[in-house]
């Protein structure tokens, strides 16, 4: 029996959305947590205009956890995560009509957390532009500090890397 298309973007679209528990899990706005020795805490923004899929963000050096997030809807939505300190960087993910990838873990769409601390990645903003894809990565720090202590008042404990 042939599968067609459908079938196969279904099949694919379900097993991301169960592997998004592998890696590390999202810490929950109401959450406490005491953070590990050489961790810190990544805070993982996008602001796209499409659902996303299969989102994927690595560990540079191999050394760290790589995040997984299986869904991002339209909007603004901010992910928290405790990892090893280290450099991270937006590998992979899924539009509707496009699959975004980066191989380059030196100069591409990346962010750095720091023990101890809070590491904003700025705002990823995919965009389609015709036939091809480009994602933003925009830095707003007042709005940040100010959402970050309100949607994660429990870890305002910790400081926030800024520039």
């Amino acid at each position: 029996m042939r599968l067609n298309r459908l079938h196969i973007w279904m099949t694919l679209g379900l097993g991301s959305l169960l592997l998004t528990g592998c890696g590390t899990d999202a810490i929950q706005p109401d959450q406490e947590i005491t953070l590990q020795s050489g961790d810190g805490i990544a805070a993982v923004v996008f602001d796209n205009l499409d659902q996303l899929t299969a989102v994927n963000i690595d560990s540079a050096d191999g050394k760290g956890k790589d995040i997984s997030i299986g869904l991002v809807d339209k909007g603004v939505h901010m992910f928290v995560f405790e990892v090893p300190a280290g450099s991270y960087c937006l590998t992979h993910f899924n539009t509707a009509f496009y699959r975004f990838t980066q191989n380059d873990l030196t100069h591409g769409i990346c962010f750095d957390v720091v023990p101890g601390k809070v590491a904003y990645s700025g705002n990823f903003a995919p965009r389609a532009y015709g036939q091809s894809t480009q994602t933003n990565q925009n830095y707003d720090w007042p709005w940040f500090q100010k959402v970050f202590k309100e949607q994660y008042p429990k870890l305002a404990q910790y400081p926030i890397v800024t520039p």
